[in-house]
């Protein structure tokens, strides 16, 4: 997001989600909020020399308030029927099967008719009071999730400026925040320390940029080492590899690992006694400074295939004893000539398709096939790149999520074609997970995925990233979660719910020029569904 110096102190805004009256403005683009990292936030309420608890006293009555003059007023209604074509189903012995097309009922789904009269209410209510909704940017860097600021820097609101920015505190209150002076980041100055290092608001890469290759030979080093591991060795090349205290992230069912043992256990010993033979068919490798905590810690991405064969179940999975595909996206942070964090993101939706097993209800709108890596066959950085081409791809990126937030926030918002138009090239490819699927050109993605995801959720609240770099012509970012949101009006084949899930997300890119023309994304969906009471392996299980 675009940054600028504003000179006021922080403001904790009691702003809620737009089901609960406090938004101020209709979400008017989420084309890349799960994937691409931006949904705005909701407008603020604002009155300079006003105490922040007077603010919050003022809220509440005026929503209570509007709750008596427009009480909820929920309506049932059902989406239009879907056809299901045809499709025919082999398991792992061979045994086929066909199912004929047939319609599947719409999704029935709740709407509170009166929910924009009491935010009409609510708004004129604090109007009275001297209140102003204002929607301002969101702040990025480290600051996304910000510790509680400390006494006495947000008790009355200042004025504002025309580059005021927003983040959330752990609260997940939103703050009105000035810029962190050059020697503190915005963590630094919310905590009254000094002792933080530069927040990497304004996405510069430090020049001149640090040797990466050895780097770059670490995570190397380290993958030619797993390619030629065992179930009985794997434990023993990560152990020479990783740090003994190595943080890794894994999706559902492996989620958060310590240790070498922990990860190989958990993950790598089952994965290689299902699968033999397995090559790491490599389609992009790129290394950077990380963004989000100041360009001070190195990392490398590497993202393609594990293919082997699929000799034996795995996690329920019947085995094929065919070829197997599994998309896969790795980031690696490296300390000491030792990967200290990992996070490993693997598409198992993608898998059980190519087992024969269609376990979602829906078919996905866009398209399921093995994908392939970058067009231009230029993925692997293993020689050094120019800084000028990886500041330049990181900035893009960056724009791109200002984008989102400055379209969300305008008055008259862009139609979503203009918004992508501004980062993306018209042939721009959508490379979706399993459950959602790849989109070609800004025309199809918004038919394929952003309208039906933009039907489907509410309440999104940005988590942030552990990691966003660039090197090159690509670029990159992971969270842990990205995304908080609601499936309120069924997506995936799960009916819509009150239920509070999180999306854990990777994102890489491919710039051509000057825009993004290339994008791959990996989404745990096991663990999405299953915080909605979905389980996907126990299903296949029964």
């Amino acid at each position: 997001m675009a940054e600028a110096p504003v000179t006021v102190n922080s403001i904790v805004s009691g702003v809620k989600p737009r089901q609960t009256g406090t938004m101020k403005r209709p979400v008017a683009s989420l084309f890349l909020c799960v994937t691409l990292a931006g949904c705005a936030p909701p407008a603020v309420y604002h009155q300079p020399g006003v105490s922040v608890a007077r603010l919050q006293s003022d809220l509440l009555s005026c929503e209570v308030a509007a709750l008596k003059d427009a009480p909820v007023a929920n309506q049932i209604r059902r989406s239009p029927p879907v056809f299901i074509p045809s499709r025919r189903f082999c398991n792992s012995d061979g045994h086929c099967y066909h199912r004929g097309g047939y319609f599947a009922h719409g999704d029935v789904y709740t709407v509170d008719v009166n929910a924009r009269l009491r935010n009409d209410l609510e708004d004129q209510c604090m109007t009275r009071k001297g209140y102003q909704s204002v929607a301002l940017p969101r702040c990025t860097g480290a600051v996304v999730r910000t510790p509680a600021a400390t006494p006495g820097r947000v008790n009355v609101m200042q004025a504002l400026t025309p580059n005021s920015c927003v983040a959330r505190d752990d609260e997940n209150r939103w703050q009105v925040i000035p810029q962190a002076p050059r020697d503190l980041s915005l963590l630094g100055w919310l905590s009254g320390r000094s002792d933080f290092k530069p927040s990497g608001m304004t996405a510069m890469i430090p020049t001149p940029a640090p040797d990466l290759d050895p780097v770059k030979a670490v995570s190397q080093t380290y993958a030619a080492a797993l390619e030629a591991a065992s179930a009985q060795t794997v434990a023993s090349v990560l152990s020479e590899h990783l740090a003994p205290d190595c943080r890794w992230y894994g999706m559902h069912p492996f989620h958060e690992q310590t240790g070498p043992a922990a990860i190989a256990g958990t993950f790598w010993e089952p994965f290689l006694t299902s699968f033999s033979r397995v090559q790491r068919r490599e389609d992009i490798f790129f290394a950077g400074l990380n963004e989000i905590d100041g360009f001070s810690s190195t990392w490398t991405c590497s993202m393609g295939h594990f293919m082997g064969l699929f000799d034996a179940p795995f996690l329920n999975i019947p085995a094929t004893r065919k070829i197997a595909m599994l998309r896969y996206a790795e980031f690696n942070k490296i300390e000491n000539g030792r990967i200290t964090q990992s996070a490993l993101f693997i598409d198992l939706l993608h898998l059980m398709a190519q087992a024969g097993l269609d376990p979602l209800s829906v078919t996905q709108t866009g398209a399921q096939l093995v994908q392939p890596g970058p067009r231009t066959h230029d993925g692997l950085l293993t020689t050094a790149q120019d800084t000028a081409q990886s500041q330049k791809t990181l900035a893009r990126i960056n724009n791109m999520i200002s984008s989102i937030d400055h379209a969300n926030a305008a008055i008259r918002p862009p139609s979503p074609e203009d918004e992508l138009a501004v980062d993306w090239h018209d042939d721009m490819v959508w490379w979706g997970p399993t459950g959602i699927g790849a989109t070609y050109t800004i025309e199809r993605y918004i038919q394929q995925h952003q309208a039906p995801f933009r039907r489907a959720m509410q309440g999104r609240v940005l988590n942030g990233h552990l990691c966003r770099m660039a090197e090159g012509t690509y670029g990159g970012f992971f969270g842990w979660p990205n995304l908080t949101l609601t499936n309120k009006n069924g997506f995936m084949g799960v009916p819509g719910n009150d239920i509070r899930a999180d999306m854990r997300v990777v994102d890489i890119y491919r710039r051509a020029g000057e825009k993004l023309v290339e994008n791959w994304i990996f989404i745990d969906m096991l663990h999405f569904l299953n915080m909605q009471g979905v389980d996907i392996l126990a299903e296949i299980d029964a």
